[in-house]
C-alpha cells in the first residue's frame, strides 16, 4: 500500500482496471480509483468478470441507445 492510499486496505480483494495500470499479472501498482473491493459473496471466478461488465456498460453509454431500436454487436469475445 502506498502513502495516501485511504480507501482500501491490506489484504482486500479487488478488482482493478484502467489501460496502463491494471495489467495480466501476479503484481501491479494501481492508482486506488482504478479499483473496488470484490464482496465477500462474490467468488473470485464471478470477479474476474468485472472489467468485461464495466467495459460493456460503458460502450451502451458511449452509443446512445434507445428502447426500440436495434442494434448489431460483434466481437471475439469470450
Amino acid at each position: 500500500m502506498g502513502k495516501g492510499v485511504t480507501r482500501l486496505k491490506k489484504g482486500m480483494r479487488v478488482a482493478a482496471i484502467g489501460a496502463g495500470y491494471a495489467l495480466h499479472t501476479n503484481y501491479a501498482l494501481v492508482p486506488q480509483n482504478l479499483c473496488i473491493e470484490i464482496p465477500q459473496n462474490v467468488s473470485d471466478d464471478d470477479a474476474s468478470y468485472a472489467m468485461l461488465l464495466a467495459t460493456a456498460m460503458q460502450a451502451v453509454r458511449r452509443a446512445d441507445v434507445s428502447i426500440g431500436e436495434y442494434y448489431i454487436i460483434s466481437g471475439l469475445g469470450l
